[in-house]
């Protein structure tokens, strides 16, 4: 098969079928090996599909066996072992055990879209919860357009306000 998220898709649920269900997302990677979520909602061209890739992150089943009840930690070591052989477009998703913070500002300094926080204890759950709490990297905010400024007839520029306690305030232009 070929590439594109069909063909990582298609890959994924022979890896699937063999081995078992994974938890994971499809990503584009970016040229220093980071995923770039934001070019697999733009989509389309040869060379984003040449770079769609699955990146796994948890086994919840495996030769027919529900793993979910067993700690992600041991789950996260039958997955590293089902992927050994796998295919260069699906890839392991490694994992830290370090404090939240530290992850964190490692994860937005290489500018990645989030980290997802798991206890190296607790089984799967499909519902957000204690368990596990995803934190984005990327910082986002509605901002308002409070006025519009022209150079004689031409346009110049947009001025941006944020809310903050019932007031408009200055974000830039």
């Amino acid at each position: 098969g070929g590439g594109g998220s069909d063909g990582v898709a298609a890959r994924g649920r022979r890896v699937g079928a063999k081995r078992g269900g994974h938890g994971g997302g499809v990503v584009v990677l970016g040229e220093d090996g980071t995923g770039d979520f934001w070019a697999l909602q733009k989509g389309g061209s040869a060379s984003i599909r040449d770079r769609v890739t699955y990146v796994a992150f948890d086994l919840l089943y495996q030769c027919g066996e529900d793993l979910r009840r067993l700690p992600f930690l041991e789950r996260k070591q039958l997955l590293r072992k089902a992927l050994a052989a796998s295919f260069d477009r699906i890839r392991y998703v490694e994992h830290f055990e370090a404090d939240g913070p530290t992850v964190w500002a490692h994860a937005h300094k290489i500018n990645v879209e989030g980290i997802v926080s798991k206890g190296i204890e607790s089984p799967y759950r499909s519902a957000r919860g204690g368990d596990w709490i995803k934190t984005p990297c990327r910082y986002r905010e509605t901002l308002l357009v409070a006025g519009i400024a022209f150079d004689g007839a031409d346009f110049s520029c947009h001025y941006l306000a944020r809310r903050q306690n019932g007031a408009l305030l200055y974000a830039g232009k």
